[in-house]
């Protein structure tokens, strides 16, 4: 199955677990899982290329999850400094 055909149930409040389960699916399978896990932090990206690629990866991250949530679940995210917040 290629990556961007990946879908997933919207998150609406009644699905949590099932959702949970299959959103760190889909973020492992496009390698961004270590952000969320905490696996790499921001402040263990010490030369600015790190800084860069983690920046990167947190930003799809949160477009990943923002992108997956119904319309109505959007505004506990979006004050989010973060990958790791939302």
């Amino acid at each position: 199955m290629d990556a961007s055909s990946l879908r997933i149930s919207k998150f609406d409040v009644t699905n949590f677990h099932a959702r949970k389960f299959k959103m760190q699916m889909v973020l492992e399978e496009r390698d961004l899982w270590e952000v969320v896990s905490g696996e790499i932090k921001a402040e263990q990206c010490v030369t600015q290329l790190d800084q860069a690629a983690y920046k990167r990866k947190s930003r799809k991250v949160m477009a990943v999850i923002c992108l997956a949530m119904e319309d109505s679940q959007l505004p506990f995210v979006r004050s989010a400094s973060g990958a790791c917040d939302a």
